[in-house]
């Protein structure tokens, strides 16, 4: 589907910005099933300490605030190219939060491994 919606509905030098609201809304929903797993697991360790958390934390906090520009991006490159810019900006301090995070989690799955 996505390659016939690629070639054949869009054309290829389009934003497609619906595949990234539907990857953005799927991680979400991911993400929150990893912390319910890890509220409701039946180990009584440290969650902050849980495999992959940090990076699922990441990944949540990434795209909860990067997710209602992305519905909009298309209209903000047609319409404002100056908030476009400005949202570039957001997006480049999200990712830095989120390859910090999971900074965070390799170093913790290593501390803890030795």
């Amino acid at each position: 589907m996505l390659v016939f919606n690629f070639f054949y509905y869009y054309n290829s030098k389009e934003l497609h910005t619906n595949y990234q609201l539907l990857g953005g809304v799927f991680t979400i929903t991911l993400c929150l099933l990893h912390f319910y797993n890890i509220l409701k697991g039946s180990l009584k360790e440290n969650p902050l300490k849980a495999k992959f958390f940090w990076i699922s934390t990441g990944f949540f906090f990434y795209f909860l605030g990067t997710l209602p520009f992305f519905g909009i991006l298309r209209l903000l490159v047609e319409k404002d190219i100056i908030f476009a810019e400005q949202y570039y900006v957001l997006v480049k301090s999200f990712s830095i939060y989120l390859y910090s995070l999971i900074a965070i989690d390799f170093y913790i799955q290593w501390k803890y491994q030795r």
